[in-house]
């Protein structure tokens, strides 16, 4: 008898393991982010898995020319919104990309802290998705906007 409960708890056991690697949480939701230069030129998109619990996948764009990340690879966010500080940080094989709000450009549209819209002003650079350039992109000056929710 005891043995039986013994392979039902490491049975029980190792489903939840299996499980504890799945991105998806209760009570989190994705948070969106989009940005775009004024030119129109250099875009970026990234949806975060509750902000902070991980990267569900992110796309830099330069001229049509484009880089992508996804959950598989490294995802460092930085995120306190009442101090206005919003940094993201992306690495994979061959590519990388970093992000930043600017000083005291973050205003809330509705919501607050917690969930909402906010617009704000950031920049990006990255590996240059561009064919025969240098190997990183010009640090750019995006317009974003900001959609989250608990």
């Amino acid at each position: 008898m005891m043995r039986a409960h013994s392979i039902i708890f490491i049975v029980l056991f190792f489903t939840i393991l299996g499980f504890s690697d799945y991105h998806s949480f209760a009570g989190s939701n994705a948070a969106y982010l989009k940005g775009k230069s004024e030119s129109g030129r250099t875009k970026f998109e990234c949806t975060l898995q509750d902000v902070t619990a991980g990267l569900i996948s992110a796309h830099f764009e330069i001229d049509g020319s484009s880089i992508h990340f996804d959950e598989n690879d490294e995802a460092n966010v930085i995120y306190d919104l009442n101090n206005q500080v919003f940094c993201i940080y992306l690495k994979g094989k061959n590519k990388m990309l970093n992000f930043w709000v600017l000083p005291k450009s973050i205003q809330k549209q509705s919501g607050d802290w917690f969930r909402g819209r906010f617009i704000f002003r950031a920049k990006v650079y990255g590996t240059e998705p561009r064919s025969n350039k240098d190997l990183f992109s010009p640090e750019t000056v995006l317009n974003c906007t900001f959609v989250y929710e608990v």
